[in-house]
């Protein structure tokens, strides 16, 4: 079974197990062509389903382990830890808790600091958090642009960063294997490569006068090529051994009316893809090295729920989340190698483009309140 971990509006905290081959059974998908958004050279997937309450589970391919009320006010930010042990949260009461996988249980916690002696007084509200696989090190972003550093086993402040952007902090991306000590995060209208032993920022770029929502690394392992989502619906290109990130080396325009809200490398064999969730719930496959969309599924139809949330199981089946849903996509019959070829073929027709499978949606898993996801 896989595991994965859903914080809500109002501070739950629930861990589910989901069978991915039961679910991949229970699909029936089948393809149609939609050109209702005015983009022709796109196929969708439409998909029978079974829908599956989160908070009254009873389909034995997905179960909730447990579930838990953890925070007093929302929860912001939720990771596992890089071994599967733990579970970290925080809140917007300023907690972070550390627990259990396997009970919910809390095992430690790290308390707001909101008294007269707090060097800078009430502490900013935390946006982001993140674990890192080779250091035990709880990476936090804040409102007010900070970035401190935890001890995943102490739980005590090791390192701190002030004002690393303008503004809060919209992401934080690792540079590990190369580093485990560097880090890239991006807030307001900035990304910033900053060293947390040295408390220090090493490069920040230019203004982009657009603000960055959410970044990725398309290959992890090599650091070439970074992606931003920006508020103006395009997706910005960096490449820091060009410029030192002092600025985007390219950009993919998807939709001017929308934002680019998260963005997730596909982990494709050649570093090329990469995945896009838009505020109108549309997800969109990007060719990173020609500039351009390839593919587009929905995950809502009706408009009502921006996908915030994009992530890949260990078997490399996309995850797409909003406020109200969590839809775990179908990899089965998806070749990338197909993508560049599906394109020109559409190009070159009048008619709806040639028919390829895409990934197709399992029964979508519906709850309240989504606010945060991470999975195992």
């Amino acid at each position: 079974m896989n595991l994965f971990v859903t914080g809500t509006a109002q501070g739950e905290v629930k861990l589910f197990k989901y069978d991915a081959q039961k679910l991949e059974d229970s699909v029936l998908p089948f393809n149609t062509y939609d050109s209702s958004l005015g983009l022709p050279n796109c196929t969708t997937v439409g998909v029978y389903g079974k829908e599956v309450d989160l908070d009254d589970v009873e389909n034995d391919a997905v179960v909730m382990s447990w579930r838990t009320k953890r925070h007093k006010g929302s929860c912001r930010d939720v990771k596992f830890d890089c071994q599967g042990e733990y579970i970290y949260t925080a809140g917007s009461d300023g907690v972070i808790k550390k627990a259990d996988v396997s009970t919910g249980k809390v095992v430690a916690k790290i308390e707001r600091n909101d008294s007269a002696e707090a060097e800078e007084g009430v502490e900013a509200t935390i946006t982001r958090i993140l674990t890192v696989p080779n250091k035990p090190f709880l990476i936090v972003g804040d409102e007010d642009g900070n970035v401190k550093c935890y001890d995943t086993n102490s739980m005590e402040k090791l390192y701190e960063l002030k004002k690393v952007h303008g503004d809060a902090v919209n992401g934080i991306c690792h540079c590990a294997p190369k580093s485990d000590y560097k880090f890239v995060s991006i807030g307001s209208l900035t990304l910033a490569n900053w060293d947390i032993r040295k408390e220090k920022v090493i490069h920040k770029s230019e203004s982009q006068d657009d603000e960055v929502l959410s970044c990725a690394w398309v290959d992890q392992d090599t650091q070439k090529t970074m992606i931003c989502g920006m508020a103006e619906g395009i997706v910005t290109v960096w490449k820091p051994e060009y410029n030192e990130f002092e600025d985007q080396i390219s950009r993919i325009n998807l939709d001017k009316e929308e934002s680019a809200e998260s963005v997730i490398s596909a982990m494709d064999s050649n570093d090329r893809y990469g995945y896009v969730g838009m505020s109108n719930g549309i997800v969109s496959k990007i060719d990173i090295a020609h500039g351009r969309k390839i593919e587009q599924i929905f995950h809502t139809e009706k408009d009502d729920d921006s996908v915030s949330i994009l992530d890949l199981d260990h078997e490399y089946r996309l995850v797409s989340a909003g406020i109200d849903k969590l839809k775990l996509w179908s990899n089965k019959g998806n070749d990338d190698n197909d993508d560049a070829a599906s394109i020109a073929s559409s190009d070159s027709s009048s008619g709806p483009p040639n028919k390829k499978l895409k990934p197709q949606a399992l029964p979508t898993i519906s709850s309240h309140g989504i606010t945060k996801f991470d999975d195992l």
